[in-house]
């Protein structure tokens, strides 16, 4: 797809992109349910601190934990929102040796806001006029 968006940007074509968003659905009692997880991880003990704070930022329950000699295997109940882009940065956390496994759980309750990641930047690439329909979109993405 990456390169799909490239050819379209060379041939002058204008398009936004943006991250996936979880559909939620509201129960017969009219409260607000979202889809949550089962979120088995495994990694060296030396990354557990780590870890386990990565996951509450997430709203992450952690339901069951085991020792495997010299790893930790943790799995946790998450709102999948609280999952994107999570591979990425647990990949960091674990500087590449952990290993994570995804399973549909369930629709529960609401878990409430979860911090946004503040690491990301929007970036021009060439000097030129943007037009306002463009320019429009972004704003809600950006702080001035």
């Amino acid at each position: 797809m990456g390169i799909l968006f490239e050819n379209m940007r060379r041939a002058g074509f204008e398009f936004e992109l943006s991250p996936p968003e979880v559909e939620s659905r509201y129960s017969e009692t009219n409260e607000l349910l979202e889809p949550y997880e089962i979120l088995t991880l495994e990694f060296e003990d030396m990354f557990t601190q780590s870890v386990i704070e990565f996951m509450f930022i997430r709203n992450g329950e952690l339901i069951d934990q085991k020792n495997l000699d010299e790893r930790l295997q943790m799995k946790f109940s998450v709102p999948t929102r609280g999952l994107t882009g999570f591979r990425a940065d647990f990949m960091s956390i674990t500087r590449g040796s952990g290993i994570a496994q995804r399973e549909f759980e369930g629709y529960k309750e609401h878990s409430g806001d979860i911090s946004p990641d503040d690491s990301s930047a929007l970036l021009a690439t060439t000097d030129g006029v943007a037009t306002s329909y463009g320019i429009n979109n972004f704003q809600d993405r950006g702080d001035i």
